[in-house]
């Protein structure tokens, strides 16, 4: 059984070996499901295809994001808001597959993740022309223990009133190095 750290590492690895243009195995460019790898980028232009993934690991949970730009025609064309979304989940999907499959071949077990909740999508207006979008899901890494054992923390009203009164008086201290002529 991989330890936290051992599946903590495999994550990150995943994410870094899926940089844009990055080579797979037999020289051909790894294909993830993003806009960016549609067309050659030297003899095509890549306006609007600006993309990229991320993850944050917190506890227990795997956070993917995405951010992109998309033209507003585009959205319209797509058939409103709501098909937009689920082209997103879509894209998830893909990402999903991408880092299960590269971990899978960087550490040589498998990554179990679960879908906690749905796409949440966010499209800000950049221009008259031009949206960000930024999507994110959640998804609960199995094998990773819900909370760690936590050591002994003291959030009593008590420990922070002495806590507050030593700072305190330790920065009356820092300041009256000196005795003033009035004392």
């Amino acid at each position: 059984m991989a330890t936290t750290y051992e599946i903590v590492q495999g994550i990150q690895q995943a994410v870094a070996n899926a940089y844009d243009g990055a080579p797979q195995d037999d020289e051909e460019k790894i294909k993830i499901g993003l806009k960016r790898e549609e067309g050659n980028p030297i003899l095509h232009s890549r306006q609007g295809q600006m993309d990229g993934f991320g993850v944050k690991i917190s506890k227990n949970v795997l956070m993917v994001t995405y951010n992109t730009e998309v033209l507003i025609k585009d959205i319209h064309n797509m058939g409103g808001v709501e098909k937009y979304q689920d082209e997103m989940g879509q894209v998830m999907g893909n990402i999903v597959k991408y880092l299960k499959k590269e971990y899978k071949k960087v550490t040589g077990s498998s990554l179990k993740l679960t879908k906690v909740g749905e796409v949440d999508t966010l499209i800000q207006p950049l221009s008259k022309i031009r949206n960000i979008v930024q999507s994110y899901c959640y998804y609960r890494i199995v094998g990773l223990p819900a909370e760690q054992e936590p050591g002994q923390v003291r959030t009593t009203p008590e420990y922070m009133k002495s806590l507050y009164t030593s700072l305190k008086e330790e920065k009356i201290k820092k300041a009256l190095k000196f005795k003033p002529f009035w004392r």
